[in-house]
Formats: structure tokens, C-alpha cells, sequence
């Protein structure tokens, strides 16, 4: 499984593959922006998102964690 961050889960491509288009307003960037820029954008324009996102992806590496300690 690829290590990704949940705010690319509010992200689609376009039909090219050359733009990720934001879900909720439609906001876009080219394929190869960095995570940091994606995660500021949507900490000023989609906060509530951004929020979720964060606590989703804290679980998540929580989880891999404790699965990584039992192994």
C-alpha cells in the first residue's frame, strides 16, 4: 500500500493526468505539487477538512505503529 496523506484523498486528477483538482471548489494544481502546499491550502480554504484529514492521517500512522511494534 502507497504511503499517502488523507488530504489527497479531497483531490482528484483531471482527464489528462496533469492537473489534481480540489473536490469541494474546484481549485487546481499540477500533479507534482508538493504536500506541504496542498496541506496549507487547505488549512486556509477548507478548514474543517483539513482538520479531519489530519486527525484521520495521525490514526492511521498510530495504527501502522502498533503493527510495526508487534511484527
Amino acid at each position: 500500500m502507497r504511503n499517502t496523506h488523507e488530504i489527497r484523498n479531497y483531490l482528484h486528477a483531471n482527464s489528462l493526468n496533469t492537473r489534481l483538482i480540489c473536490d469541494i471548489c474546484e481549485a487546481n494544481y499540477p500533479t507534482n505539487t508538493n504536500l506541504t502546499n496542498l496541506k496549507n491550502y487547505y488549512a486556509k480554504y477548507h478548514k474543517q477538512e483539513y482538520h479531519l484529514a489530519i486527525s484521520k492521517n495521525e490514526e492511521r500512522r498510530k495504527q501502522i505503529k502498533q503493527v510495526n511494534q508487534l511484527q
